[in-house]
């Protein structure tokens, strides 16, 4: 569940509004592991000796040797084509699967490639691995007037954590990551002037490095976020954000 809070203008003063969303699926845990497993090897090559057997036995009965053959191969297939595909995942460029085990009750998920699979795990959706990119200005309260910040914030999805990127969309990211940076770089720019901020980029730089390349996803959001730019904004873009309507 994400909260978003929204603050409106009001004759009477300001409005807040709190909306809580609902996840795009179920919460269920992840199995922490990536694509195809030990297990899962195992029990494809189980899958594998099964079918051969089941193949050799019933052609040992036919006394025509070339019929034989001939059933033996057409078996074969028939039993390949009807099962084969319960044991594989496919995931294209820049894509990455999910699937759900109906008796665990756990997501195992697989970056791109072809990947086998247990056959009672159902595909739930592929989901795209490119970076998203958040662009947006931070103010705050300076000496000489208020001192922006342009921010570009590149991530990804963790293709370990899929299940729980796609309980979030872009704007729920954004409005969870923008506090968490704002708190990061507020003791850094308490009552600073617009040019010690040009002064300190390097600092605030600096100060941005833990949110970027995270090995655990301590943000709870199943990304990765490979890098924070941080500018000082104009004052014709600042202008603009203080004129600048409420939108809901």
């Amino acid at each position: 569940m994400v909260t978003i809070k929204r603050d409106y203008e009001h004759p009477d003063g300001t409005l807040t509004i709190t909306v809580e969303t609902r996840p795009l699926e179920p919460e269920l845990p992840v199995d922490g592991e990536v694509g195809t497993t030990a297990e899962r090897f195992i029990v494809f090559l189980m899958w594998v000796v099964i079918v051969i057997t089941g193949t050799l036995l019933p052609i040992f009965t036919i006394p025509i040797e070339v019929l034989r053959q001939i059933v033996g191969v057409l078996l074969f297939l028939g039993g390949l084509k009807l099962t084969v595909d319960n044991f594989f995942v496919s995931a294209g460029v820049l894509t990455g699967a999910i699937t759900f085990n109906k008796f665990t009750y756990h997501y195992h998920t697989y970056a791109t490639g072809l990947h086998i699979r247990f056959p009672w795990e159902d595909i739930v959706r592929g989901i795209e691995l490119r970076q998203h990119v958040i662009e947006c200005t931070e103010v705050f309260p300076g000496r000489e007037g208020d001192v922006g910040f342009n921010l570009h914030i590149a991530y990804r999805p963790n293709t370990q954590l899929l299940p729980v990127y796609i309980n979030h969309t872009k704007e729920q990211i954004a409005a969870e990551l923008r506090p968490r940076i704002r708190a990061a770089l507020a003791p850094h720019v308490a009552g600073i002037t617009e040019r010690e901020a040009h002064i300190k980029l390097i600092e605030l730089q600096k100060a941005l490095l833990p949110f970027q390349g995270a090995p655990s996803d301590s943000l709870g959001l199943g990304i990765i976020i490979d890098q924070i730019v941080i500018d000082v904004a104009d004052e014709i873009l600042l202008a603009a954000i203080r004129t600048a309507p409420a939108t809901p």
